[in-house]
């Protein structure tokens, strides 16, 4: 797999590649059907008769790209996120984008925590929080009218970002849900053709870990996050989702034995089924942590748990 950077800038005009393609009269040979005009990619529509190029390279040779002086103020370039679908780039399955490293590091600032670190750090300390989320690289951005939101970047063992979860949490240290879901994502900001391979969140951090060492994935990136504050010599990773746990993302960790945490109920059983039908041959193992805890409803991870233990033992020491 090869990852390039994305380039949200593009030409504006090119060759009209469209079917059915148009074929114009050529302006010097006056051949019809031979002229290959430019078109605007924003529009579809022609630039102009005079710009294109014709089929007749030998005995005509014609040849006129649009340049600034003879658009007026148009601009050659635009943003990738104006193009027809189109006149896009066909999709290599090898070929996927990265986002510059340099735009994770700039929503890495100690002096701006995100609303789930604060909540976070009134529950496990201060200390504890603030090393786990610069341990994983979760960063903080304001998005629009969103509150101090997370990211969480997808930094794969290579050192490739392949792109940020943007997800806004209330004071509370809930999802913000109300009145949309309050998730976006990185490279949305950058392009809709944006060629995407996701990565499991903290995929990075076995670059820390010797090869024997086990490998813990749970659901959502914050339990992640959450359990390195509870256990912080263990190695925790999210697949982001119940349906993105994915054999190609579990490949890249090797050999490593793999424990499974999903969710209480559903996923329990949705991963087990996953496992056994795309997953075979592999050092996986799935626990019932959780289908044993009566103080834990469906749907609640092991996020879940540790923080209510916590708030109890906060509490008891009071």
């Amino acid at each position: 797999m090869e990852f390039r950077e994305f380039d949200k800038s593009v030409h504006r005009y090119e060759l009209d590649h469209s079917k059915p393609r148009r074929k114009l009269t050529c302006p010097q040979c006056g051949r019809d059907g031979c002229f290959t005009p430019y078109v605007d990619v924003t529009t579809g529509q022609i630039v102009g008769e005079q710009f294109g190029v014709c089929d007749h390279k030998n005995k005509c040779g014609y040849f006129k790209y649009p340049t600034g002086n003879e658009l007026g103020s148009n601009d050659l370039f635009t943003d990738s996120n104006k193009v027809l679908r189109r006149y896009r780039p066909p999709v290599n399955p090898d070929i996927a984008n990265c986002i510059p490293v340099n735009k994770m590091f700039e929503t890495l600032n100690p002096f701006e925590t995100s609303d789930l670190q604060d909540y976070l750090s009134n529950i496990f300390g201060s200390y504890h929080t603030n090393r786990a989320f610069n341990l994983y690289k979760v960063g903080m951005m304001r998005f629009g009218d969103w509150g101090k939101c997370c990211v969480f970047w997808q930094l794969d063992k290579n050192w490739v970002v392949r792109t940020g979860k943007i997800m806004d949490y209330g004071p509370d240290g809930k999802r913000v849900k109300v009145p949309m879901d309050h998730v976006c994502w990185v490279h949305i900001l950058d392009g809709q053709d944006y060629l995407l391979r996701q990565c499991l969140f903290g995929e990075f951090l076995i670059n820390f870990y010797p090869n024997d060492a086990p490998v813990y994935i749970v659901e959502s990136e914050k339990t992640a996050v959450i359990c390195n504050i509870v256990y912080p010599s263990r190695l925790f990773m999210a697949c982001g989702g119940i349906h993105m746990l994915k054999r190609e993302m579990i490949e890249t960790l090797g050999r490593r034995r793999i424990v499974l945490y999903p969710d209480k109920g559903d996923a329990f059983n949705e991963w087990r089924k996953k496992v056994d039908k795309d997953m075979r041959g592999m050092n996986i193992e799935i626990s019932d942590f959780l289908e044993s805890k009566p103080n834990i409803d469906e749907g609640m991870d092991i996020a879940d748990y540790f923080i209510i233990k916590q708030i109890y033992n906060n509490g008891k020491g009071s």
